[in-house]
């Protein structure tokens, strides 16, 4: 039709060894309601006492017949996947299948609360620094720089942040960005750990420390020697004055030999 989109999907009641409805963040945690063949449409007409309902958190509670782990397994990447799409917590209804799972329907749930969505922004951001928590980083710390300037503040969108990051910090995983690359002319050792340099949360734009502080490491000084000392010389530094996170370049990040062994650290690298 005019101006929109026609989708026909085929019918797979015949073919459902289970079908259901999830919801990826239904007070903090994903909640997952499913029965065997296509139980889908009972469990919309809010049928679901005679179903197995199962809530994900940080550990797994099945109400109800047992499912295999690998099911709930799937159905979880496949659900916690259509929310990292869309962006915020999602009501989904689906089927698994012997080719898989195979989406009916997703669309935003309706009235996420707010621990919800502070719940998802915390997954989010999470997941967005797991190259610095992947390497050893052991707490995130966000500040306040010239960067929300630069981005329009609360003007900013995921679309812009996104944009920024992909120039200057690459995508994390096999491109890297201005940023990085000049830094490496510049003698220092950086890659996609340094991933990403700006994070939008709440509706405004943050630059991520650990990231920021990384594209300062000295060649001679491993990853994970230099993670511990974000770990155990920057970080203490910024918590015990948040004011320093204001151009940290030029206030905790050492860059020159009298500056590390001011701090600490051997002075050798940083030559």
């Amino acid at each position: 039709f005019m101006g929109g989109t026609v989708i026909v999907q085929p019918d797979l009641s015949n073919s459902m060894l289970y079908s259901g409805v999830a919801y990826t963040n239904l007070n903090g945690k994903l909640t997952i309601t499913l029965g065997n063949g296509s139980a889908v449409q009972q469990i919309v007409r809010n049928s679901e006492d005679a179903y197995t309902t199962i809530t994900i958190n940080n550990e797994t509670v099945i109400n109800g017949k047992p499912v295999d782990p690998s099911v709930v397994e799937a159905i979880r990447k496949g659900c916690m996947g259509v929310e990292q799409y869309f962006g915020r917590p999602m009501d989904i209804e689906f089927a698994m299948t012997r080719d898989g799972m195979t989406f009916l329907q997703a669309r935003p749930l309706p009235n996420p609360t707010e621990d919800a969505l502070r719940e998802f922004e915390i997954r989010r951001i999470a997941r967005e620094l797991s190259n610095a928590t992947s390497s050893g980083l052991k707490e995130i710390v966000l500040g306040v720089g010239n960067y929300r300037e630069i981005l329009g503040d609360s003007a900013a969108t995921n679309l812009s942040v996104s944009t920024f990051n992909y120039i200057f910090s690459g995508n994390g995983k096999d491109r890297l960005g201005a940023v990085q690359l000049g830094r490496s002319e510049l003698g220092y050792d950086v890659g996609y750990e340094a991933y990403p340099w700006v994070v939008y949360a709440g509706g405004k734009v943050y630059y991520n420390f650990a990231g920021d502080a990384l594209q300062f490491r000295p060649k001679g000084i491993t990853l994970e020697d230099f993670m511990q000392i974000i770990n155990d010389v920057y970080i203490p530094m910024a918590k015990g004055n948040p004011d320093l996170l204001n151009y940290p370049e030029l206030r905790i990040y050492a860059q020159f030999p009298e500056e590390a062994e001011a701090l600490g650290m051997n002075p050798a690298p940083f030559v």
